[in-house]
């Protein structure tokens, strides 16, 4: 059977003034990128009591990263975001993140968080979306 080959649309966003397009990773290299990242962040979901806080959880663990920072681990995914990043410099031109991600951000550590934050949203937006909606509905608090 051959492979087939799809038409990936990409996101676009403008972080800090500037626009960066960025396309979801294959399934290998997402499980790849998810599982270090959850990895590096298990301690903080000691204190989670339920899947509903956790998978509200997730989306904080990939915008915050800072607790529990492992440089090997943010290094990969830089890295692996980067393969499907570009950035638009001059209007309708872009520029590939892949290998030049690091001097791209030199001095600009904030675009660099808002990049990975963006980066994550399209990569595994969808998924936190969706184990929210597969939770039971939560019981409302009882008056008393």
């Amino acid at each position: 059977m051959a492979a087939r080959t799809l038409d990936i649309p990409e996101t676009s966003k403008v972080i800090e003034g500037t626009t960066y397009h960025c396309r979801p990773l294959s399934a290998r290299r997402s499980l790849a990128v998810m599982t270090r990242v959850l990895k590096m962040a298990a301690p903080g979901f000691g204190d989670v009591a339920s899947l509903r806080q956790a998978a509200a959880a997730v989306g904080t663990m990939l915008s915050g990263l800072a607790e529990n920072l492992d440089e090997d681990t943010l290094m990969g995914v830089c890295d692996a975001f980067a393969e499907e990043s570009s950035v638009e410099l001059t209007a309708g031109k872009q520029l590939p993140l892949a290998g030049q991600w690091d001097e791209h951000f030199r001095g600009d550590l904030v675009a660099l968080f808002g990049w990975l934050r963006f980066c994550a949203e399209v990569n595994f937006g969808p998924l936190v979306v969706a184990a929210k909606a597969a939770l039971p509905a939560e019981a409302p608090a009882q008056a008393g």
